[in-house]
């Protein structure tokens, strides 16, 4: 019920916040999308933190509940944030044998560190 209903009752944000999209490859032959928000480059974080946001099943950085996030933590908390669009999801081709999979840690474990290691 709390992906379901916020879906109906609630409206995109508006203006539609502005993703920067960079390609990433991952373990066992794999590809994700991270969306950076705004402004927001790849290792540059300005000393800011950073947050790193998941979707839930079949979402992305197009789901109302994720932009509403990253516009809060963006403009209310002065964080850098990336969405991380998951093996097959948000027009990401799946481009390996293994899908995308809650259980499946490796590709968050592996964006947490380049993302650690670009913010220095």
């Amino acid at each position: 019920m709390h992906t379901a209903i916020p879906s109906f009752v609630r409206a995109p944000p508006s203006p539609a916040p502005a993703f920067r999209r960079e390609f990433v490859d991952v373990c066992l032959g794999g590809r994700i999308a991270l969306d950076w928000l705004g402004e927001a480059r790849p290792g540059v974080t300005g000393g800011r933190h950073v947050l790193i946001l998941l979707h839930g099943l079949t979402g992305g950085s197009h789901e109302t509940y994720v932009q509403f996030m990253a516009i809060e933590a963006a403009h209310m908390h002065n964080m850098v944030v990336v969405v991380m669009n998951a093996r097959g999801c948000a027009e990401t081709e799946l481009a390996s044998a293994q899908g995308y999979c809650g259980c499946w840690t490796e590709d968050v474990r592996q964006v947490a560190a380049l993302v650690r290691e670009r913010a220095g």
